[in-house]
């Protein structure tokens, strides 16, 4: 950040659109944790920023000094699970978890950025059941700026088709008239982006060999001091022009569920 910006209140900083709205962090370990435990990983990044921040944040904390749920149209952090592998490389390694971005259309004050950058690693418990003797995951940051900047990315790619990464878990509960198309449709609209012209259900991530696609219940859907009842679904999703990511959508979408990626056919 040019030193002229540092010198900047953080009122003008906002007003003028120069805070940054993405960080990326690199993980590294002897073991990635799989794209499954996306919310696992997401929640432990959340919790060790708050920690070193110290004073409320609300866009870290998508709360407000009262501890209420921002409203503010997603404007606050997600913190998006990343996976830059290569399938030919190893078996399932393009579902591996290979880095973080927190993706904060609000933009990120110093004080948050420097928290962001404190993080040095996140516990072992975010490998899950599949690791035998798990260790820390250790995390650098290694990117700050805005999504046009991020290039290593599928997440930020421009396409007219996009396929669901992880599973798109329903804001409300299902019913007759509010299909879960239907509340794709209002997600993506919420978000200024248009409705594709064509909608079709997935199994699994697509891209993959069919024994490297796990199904949309092999995913954690939900954070661990709560649980969210909804259903869930992965779509295929065909646009008229190109439209640009990130599309991050339905419940946990701060979370990184709801990921579309592009896809090519």
């Amino acid at each position: 950040m040019p030193p002229q910006v540092a010198m900047m209140n953080e009122q003008t900083q906002h007003a003028l659109g120069l805070l940054p709205t993405m960080a990326e962090l690199a993980l590294s370990g002897r073991w990635l944790p799989h794209l499954t435990r996306a919310v696992v990983v997401a929640e432990a990044l959340r919790r060790a920023a708050l920690a070193l921040h110290r004073v409320p944040s609300a866009t870290l904390a998508g709360k407000d000094a009262e501890g209420r749920p921002l409203t503010g149209q997603h404007r606050h952090a997600h913190y998006v699970a990343d996976c830059r592998g290569l399938a030919a490389a190893e078996p399932h390694s393009s579902l591996r978890i290979t880095h973080m971005v927190v993706h904060a259309p609000a933009g990120l004050l110093p004080s948050e950025v420097a928290a962001l950058l404190g993080v040095r690693y996140l516990p072992a418990y975010v490998h899950g059941p599949e690791v035998a003797e798990p260790e820390p995951l250790a995390v650098m940051l290694c990117g700050l700026g805005h999504v046009t900047a991020l290039h290593d990315s599928r997440l930020f790619g421009r396409s007219t088709v996009f396929a669901s990464r992880t599973p798109f878990v329903l804001p409300r509960h299902r019913k007759r008239g509010d299909e879960p198309e239907d509340q794709l449709v209002r997600e993506l609209r919420l978000r200024g982006l248009p409705i594709p012209r064509q909608i079709e259900r997935t199994r699994g991530p697509l891209g993959l060999a069919q024994s490297q696609t796990p199904p949309w219940s092999a995913f954690l859907r939900h954070r661990r001091c709560s649980e969210h009842p909804t259903a869930y679904y992965g779509f295929r999703l065909e646009f008229a022009e190109a439209v640009s990511g990130p599309l991050l959508l339905g419940s946990g979408c701060h979370y990184g569920l709801g990921q579309f990626v592009p896809h090519a056919e």
